[in-house]
């Protein structure tokens, strides 16, 4: 869900991967497990929770991206008109969108991890 947005910021503004979500800690397999051993548990798991966002139209996709909540939100809110058209307008590419009102689906995924906390001796 967040991948098609940082590939069309990327596309539109090369700054943009500057902040690219990929790039941040604990989205990598391994990395959510490894924090978690460090702190002590034991029997550690992670894995990738995936599932389908439904959006119901285009404005369903961008307009939460407008309120700036996350970096993909800050980074929204950051672009001037035609940055922010430019950006609209390459979102709308990438997904296939082409009404306004036409519903689709995206995948979203984050890291889970499970683990036992020690019993005190």
């Amino acid at each position: 869900m967040l991948r098609v947005f940082w590939d069309a910021a990327g596309a539109v503004d090369p700054e943009a991967a500057k902040i690219d979500e990929k790039d941040m800690p604990l989205c990598s397999p391994g990395e959510l497990a490894s924090l978690w051993k460090k702190a002590g548990l034991t029997n550690v798991e992670d894995r990738p929770l995936q599932i389908t966002m439904r959006f119901s139209s285009f404005a369903d996709y961008w307009d939460p991206f407008l309120h700036g909540q996350g970096p993909a939100g800050t980074y929204a809110r950051k672009t001037n008109g035609a940055q922010r058209e430019a950006l609209r307008a390459e979102l709308k590419r990438r997904l296939g969108v082409v009404s306004e009102n036409q519903a689709f689906e995206l995948t979203a995924r984050a890291w889970a991890a499970r683990g036992i906390v020690p019993r005190p001796r």
